[in-house]
């Protein structure tokens, strides 16, 4: 019993640990938007490889909390894009660790899809749907937030919207006509060129 103790103390040490560094890296975050010194990197990573690593790092996350992030990747999302690898991570993982609440359901699902333009360019949407009926409480937030900034949502989600919108993202939120809740979330991005590969 005693190394349940430690093990469950030494988990909670980790887990401040991680929250205190989240909060660090948000306050300079918003200390550099502020300040207008908030670089967007505009270098070539593998998109595919890049979902795989989230879908893991959400499944591990998701595990213990007894909830779910069903991930679908639309066949025409290209493999390689030309964009801010960090920026785009730090906006999905601040979606995905308050998607729940804000939808009070268990399992969600993200699919991410792509419209293409002229000239390589490309709005990529991640849409965020209710996955099922299983319910974390009766009433949920998300209505509330429709009317008014995602923002006020949560700090995290105040700050990875202002990222998001640095890039030239915009996140939106509605109710379909059956009543299923959905969040959108889009930016456009440039795809490869095989040289760029």
């Amino acid at each position: 019993m005693e190394q349940k103790k430690q093990q469950a103390l030494i988990s909670n040490i980790d887990l401040a640990q991680k929250n205190i560094s989240k909060l660090l890296d948000m306050v300079v975050d918003l200390s550099k938007i502020e300040l207008g010194e908030l670089v967007i990197k505009y270098e070539p990573f593998d998109f595919h490889g890049f979902l795989t690593r989230i879908d893991e790092v959400l499944k591990a996350q998701n595990a213990s909390k007894n909830r779910n992030i069903t991930l679908l990747i639309d066949s025409s999302v290209p493999h390689f894009i030309i964009g801010d690898e960090i920026r785009i991570q730090q906006f999905l993982v601040a979606l995905c660790e308050n998607i729940h609440e804000l939808y009070a359901m268990k399992n969600i699902r993200l699919t991410v899809k792509v419209h293409s333009h002229h000239l390589n360019t490309t709005t990529l949407l991640f849409i965020f749907t209710e996955h099922d009926d299983v319910r974390i409480e009766n009433t949920a937030p998300f209505v509330e937030y429709i009317s008014r900034d995602i923002s006020q949502y949560s700090t995290q989600m105040a700050m990875a919207k202002e990222v998001w919108q640095l890039m030239g993202g915009d996140i939106s939120l509605g109710i379909t006509n059956s009543g299923e809740k959905i969040l959108t979330a889009a930016i456009k991005i440039n795809q490869t060129t095989n040289e760029q590969q």
